[in-house]
């Protein structure tokens, strides 16, 4: 276990001095391109469907895709129909039904990712892995009617649920390993809603015009005030990040600008876009991706910087799209993704944020589509109802041509690993520090033995040439890593190994030897002069 953790740790600190290196040198691929990519299409695959507004939900990987089957109504979700769910190989073109008891079809959720599905049942929280099809069952102290809703916290290991316990109801968080309700916030009047950090180990509350911090177990609490007098209508966290969302009240029922804020996980908090009204539409949906926002009287878009929250591009909103149209960008905010639909067909548009350059793709169906960015840019993916036979369902996979250079793929991987590149770096660092230790005090331990018997060590004629040669071989590696052998002073700074000055020997009447290294010993020593063990 040692040895992959230490393996891991140089891995992890290699990857972290690459990226830190190499991260100003990225650059982006409309740069280097003479325009935008052309997306091509590479397959197509059909699904049996029962219901007219199924869908898919796709794994970010793009391996794998859950098929939400179902009919809707969009005016009483009471009226709504579940069939059932489905999980779809993209590579394969393989179908598998996912057993699931009709009573909890409704219940069915996905983590952002859609890597889980989830959902309660018969007082146990079901997790189904998408990519090999295993489920874990836990048993929670919590009833499927007092749950108004539940969520799966990316650490794989906490589970929240609002339940309408007392007069306002209670937010609780579980601990799935260990089967038990670890913490539980009454909630008060102001308060609006509450989302659990990435880690668990805190609760973000948000009330009316303040941030409660809450750290789990201990219920601490700090509160932050939102900025100006804007009301708070919401907080919520971006998957995979520790960055807040933080919606307020508009002041105009007919217009969908309002003022956000951000905070971080110590809830410090900061104006998004300079605190210009605006309207976010894909926050969350985008794993350590920039986000989309609309501003001004034509609809423009805006990219904003999920670290900084800082507008970085603006948008000219071409007059053959709506402000629906945009549906996802790339991971380096460069180019958006776009469907447009006219009374004669529908494509799939890339547009360069910095440019407005675009390019369109016609998709195989004049239907209209959501488009996808998935495998870190190198697909896009397209679902629709079949116009002739709602029965059937298409999902299009296209090749979007899109070129990242290894820097950049090299930066998209720490981003998306950056606990297990941070936990490997730290391993790496307190390794390197523990071997210095080492070192220093088996240094420290052979100095003071060589002082010990310098005025009485005897000669040992049958080890010298052994010990000359090793000492010699360890003065010609000091002086070969000088540079990075900062402990190895004693030999670094005459370049030629310490002497052992031979002296007149001292009786004995019981000669002793190392038991590591079967260097003769005086009675005197403690530690042995050659290997540095400690004389027992």
């Amino acid at each position: 276990m040692f040895k992959s953790i230490r393996k891991g740790g140089r891995i992890a600190a290699v990857t972290i001095g690459i990226v830190a290196a190499l991260a100003p040198l990225a650059t982006p691929p409309a740069a280097l391109a003479d325009g935008l990519p052309t997306p091509e299409l590479e397959k197509s695959l059909t699904v049996d469907v029962e219901g007219q507004d199924s869908s898919a939900w796709l794994t970010d990987d793009g391996n794998y895709a859950i098929i939400d089957d179902c009919d809707y109504d969009l005016d009483d979700n009471d009226n709504n129909v579940y069939y059932g769910y489905s999980r779809l190989d993209l590579k394969s073109g393989e179908v598998t039904p996912i057993d699931i008891p009709k009573s909890c079809l409704s219940d069915v959720q996905s983590t952002w990712n859609n890597k889980y599905l989830y959902w309660l049942e018969d007082g146990k929280v079901i997790v189904y892995s998408v990519e090999d099809q295993q489920r874990a069952a836990y048993s929670i102290p919590i009833k499927k009617l007092e749950a108004g809703s539940i969520d799966l916290n990316e650490d794989g290991n906490s589970l929240t649920a609002y339940c309408s316990n007392g007069k306002y109801g209670d937010f609780c968080v579980f601990n799935l390993r260990s089967n038990k309700k670890t913490f539980t916030y009454k909630f008060e009047k102001d308060d609006v809603n509450a989302v659990l950090s990435r880690d668990g180990k805190r609760l973000y509350v948000c009330s009316n015009r303040k941030l409660k911090i809450i750290d789990i177990p201990d219920g601490s609490t700090s509160i932050k005030e939102i900025p100006g007098n804007a009301q708070c209508n919401g907080v919520t966290r971006a998957y995979g990040s520790d960055k807040l969302l933080i919606g307020t009240a508009s002041d105009d029922d007919d217009s969908p600008y309002t003022i956000y804020f951000m905070a971080d996980y110590d809830g410090n908090i900061d104006k998004v876009a300079d605190g210009n009204k605006i309207y976010i539409y894909n926050w969350g949906e985008n794993w350590g991706k920039y986000f989309l926002a609309l501003t001004g009287e034509n609809y423009d878009t805006i990219v904003i910087d999920p670290n900084t929250g800082k507008q970085i591009r603006y948008l000219i909103k071409n007059d053959d799209e709506d402000w629906t149209d945009n549906y996802d960008i790339s991971r380096d905010g460069n180019i958006v993704l776009a469907s447009i639909s006219n009374d004669s067909s529908t494509v799939i548009r890339l547009i360069d944020t910095q440019t407005g350059q675009r390019v369109d793709s016609k998709t195989k169906s004049d239907s209209y589509c959501f488009p996808e960015f998935v495998d870190n840019d190198q697909k896009i993916y397209v679902d629709y109802s079949d116009t002739e036979d709602p029965t059937k369902m298409h999902i299009d996979v296209y090749k979007s041509n899109i070129n990242y250079s290894p820097i950049e793929k090299l930066i998209f991987f720490a981003q998306d690993n950056m606990p297990i590149v941070v936990g490997g770096g730290i391993a790496a660092v307190l390794m390197i520090i523990g071997g210095i230790a080492v070192v220093c005090i088996r240094r420290k331990k052979r100095a003071a033995a060589q002082t010990s018997i310098a005025g009485t060590a005897p000669k040992a004629k049958k080890h010298k040439r052994s010990r000359h040669k090793k000492y010699a071989q360890q003065g010609q590696v000091a002086q070969q890593s000088s540079a990075g052998s900062a402990f190895d002073t004693q030999w670094q700074s005459s370049g030629e190994p310490l002497a052992v000055m031979p002296q007149q020997p001292v009786a004995s009447s019981t000669p002793k030897f190392c038991r590591h290294c079967g260097t003769p010993l005086v009675p005197e020593a403690k530690f042995c002069p050659k290997c540095g063990h400690p004389f027992e």
